[in-house]
């Protein structure tokens, strides 16, 4: 039995135009707050999960984990969206109004 594609079916068509204007991340303003946010989301889910961790071990200070744990969670919920807004703030331009 023969394949009916043929062996060069997994090649790429080169007749294909190749997407002209797609956006590069490094020349969209958005990206570095995009990934400062995705970083903080990171970091504060971290310390909560270490929060979660010192509660749950024995020798560890119980006080200790639960502010770890409540200070992890509230910076994953409320961090973002402050830096969101710091990022909205800087780029917005006299020419703007508040449409409020």
């Amino acid at each position: 039995m023969s394949d009916s594609k043929g062996p060069d079916s997994n090649r790429p068509n080169p007749k294909t135009p190749e997407p002209q204007n797609t956006p590069k991340p490094q020349n969209d303003p958005a990206f570095g707050a995009f990934i400062l946010m995705q970083a903080t989301r990171f970091a504060a889910a971290g310390v909560a999960l270490y929060g979660a961790a010192l509660i749950a071990q024995t020798s560890a200070p119980e006080p200790l984990g639960t502010a770890c744990l409540i200070a992890g969670a509230a910076a994953f919920f409320f961090l973002p969206r402050q830096v969101a807004r710091a990022f909205n703030a800087q780029t917005k331009t006299p020419d703007d109004k508040d449409p409020s």
